[in-house]
């Protein structure tokens, strides 16, 4: 069980931070866009 959790928080946490690096990546497009 503890396991488990511990899986989930790891995969949540890469989830997270591939929609950081995407959301940067777009923002800075946008600015692109924008100027």
């Amino acid at each position: 069980m503890k396991y488990g959790i511990a899986g989930i928080g790891y995969f949540f946490l890469i989830v997270v931070k591939q929609f950081g690096t995407f959301y940067e990546k777009r923002t800075v497009m946008m600015n692109k866009l924008k100027s």
